[in-house]
């Protein structure tokens, strides 16, 4: 039995694949965990404080600042939207996935496709996470070699 191989013909298959199941779920949502921790905990930042927020006194947007980079700002918050977009189609993906196994029963193309569904979803989320971390870097070294 592989880690993403499910059976559901009888009672301790249905048992060891549920268990199987809960255990991916919880390995997903504690990855998710630990990505999304971070937005979070810079949702708590008061920007107006470290000077750097919209609405502080002398504050200039960096859209309408002269020579700020603003295009270059515009179209990285566009990027980082489409991957936290793919991202979450990702996870939908796999809930997906995970339904089309649960309920299959029994059916072996209806598990099959379930799988592979999940399958993809993974490694959906693998890529967009990949690209987010290429992004980052590639964007900050953009900022400081200020190109």
């Amino acid at each position: 039995m592989s880690l993403f191989d499910l059976n559901f013909k009888t009672y301790h298959d249905r048992k060891k694949s549920i268990r199987k199941l809960i255990f991916w779920s919880v390995i997903i949502a504690a990855f998710l965990a630990m990505v999304l921790a971070p937005t979070v905990t810079w949702a708590q930042i008061d920007l107006c404080q470290e000077g750097i927020g919209a609405g502080c006194a002398g504050f200039t947007d960096d859209y309408q600042e002269a020579g700020s980079g603003g295009i270059f700002n515009f179209i990285l918050d566009i990027v980082y939207f489409l991957i936290y977009l793919s991202v979450a189609v990702s996870v939908l993906f796999g809930v997906i996935g995970g339904v089309k196994m649960i309920t299959s029963a029994g059916v072996e193309d209806k598990y099959k496709d379930g799988l592979n569904t999940f399958k993809n979803a993974v490694i959906g989320m693998v890529v967009s996470i990949l690209s987010l971390t290429v992004v980052t870097v590639v964007s900050q070294l953009l900022i400081n070699f200020n190109v």
